[in-house]
């Protein structure tokens, strides 16, 4: 498995069918929530320096990714905050080190550039996260939703 950080532009067109099994697997209201990127915006982010992606390839195919936004944080000015906007490997590479090994490519890459706080969102019905305590990481909220 190799893990790198791609751009926005050389995964767009290998990511969309992950994005839609993403959507398929956790999307909380799927009436509702159709699955509807705003690639524009994403590669406007990117092209601003601040949207990033990590990927997991196997043998050249991508099989899993971590998206990530670094933005400012209104109560923490003087510290970088990157959130993970979307987080997805392939089920068939599940349940071994591959998410793990990504987790850290993602939080090396994210060091090296500055970054001193990473937020990760999951959905409750997918839950990873023994993978993110085992990376130090730990539960600071929760988030709740409603259709309106």
């Amino acid at each position: 498995m190799n893990y790198q950080t791609e751009t926005f532009d050389q995964v767009i067109d290998e990511i969309k069918p992950l994005l839609e099994a993403n959507h398929r697997e956790i999307c909380a209201s799927p009436g509702l929530l159709k699955l509807a990127p705003d690639y524009e915006s994403y590669k406007a982010l990117e092209d601003a320096g601040v949207l990033f992606v990590f990927t997991a390839r196997k043998e050249g195919a991508l099989v899993g990714y971590v998206v990530v936004i670094n933005t400012p944080n209104l109560h923490h000015k003087d510290v970088k905050f990157s959130i993970a906007d979307t987080i997805y490997i392939k089920p068939e590479y599940r349940g071994s080190i591959n998410g793990l090994k990504l987790l850290e490519f993602t939080k090396g890459q994210l060091k090296l550039n500055g970054v001193d706080y990473l937020t990760v969102h999951m959905n409750t019905d997918n839950l990873f996260a023994g993978l993110l305590k085992h990376l130090k990481f730990r539960q600071i909220e929760e988030v709740w939703g409603a259709e309106l």
